[in-house]
């Protein structure tokens, strides 16, 4: 291959991407990204989209970007406002959401690894904090007695809370 030849290439390509660069999508999905604070750009071009985007735009425009495709999964499941349209997943982006909602390991995402998505689920929405995971248990009617007598003695307001400070009462105990 000649250098012309390589240069010519590189040129091509260097066209097609500033297309892609300036598509309303494009442009759009970064803006939102940069509005939420949780993504810098050097393109000057685009700035801050205060609307909401669709998901496919999103997935779209994580072809060429590969942080979007990193922030996608957080996005999904602790901003979902941010979308319009029906959220329907995609099946990769369904299995993600699933395997963490459920608190087992997550599988890659359409060439990112999950530690490179899961660093951002405490980093969108509540910061810190991990999307609760969804468990149903069996109690007799005399549990449910001691639950709800337990949630009116502690003041709690949800027999969750009252489960929560159990545990963590429980969990100091045996320290």
């Amino acid at each position: 291959m000649t250098r012309h030849t390589l240069q010519c290439r590189a040129t091509k390509k260097a066209v097609e991407l500033d297309t892609i660069y300036r598509d309303r999508r494009f442009v759009r999905v970064v803006g939102k990204l940069i509005d939420l604070g949780l993504l810098d750009t050097t393109m000057l071009h685009i700035g801050t989209y205060r609307g909401k985007i669709k998901l496919d735009d999103a997935l779209w425009a994580g072809q060429y970007e590969m942080r979007i495709l990193e922030l996608l999964p957080a996005l999904v499941m602790k901003k979902p406002g941010i979308f319009y349209g029906t959220l329907t997943l995609a099946k990769d982006l369904e299995a993600v959401c699933k395997a963490i909602r459920a608190g087992k390991t997550a599988p890659s995402f359409r060439g990112v690894a999950a530690e490179d998505y899961m660093q951002w689920i405490t980093r969108v929405g509540h910061r810190g904090k991990m999307p609760s995971v969804l468990k149903s248990f069996r109690f007799s009617q005399s549990d449910l007695e001691k639950l709800h007598a337990l949630k009116s003695a502690i003041g709690a307001k949800s027999d969750t809370d009252t489960l929560r400070y159990s545990l963590g009462l429980a969990l100091s105990q045996l320290r």
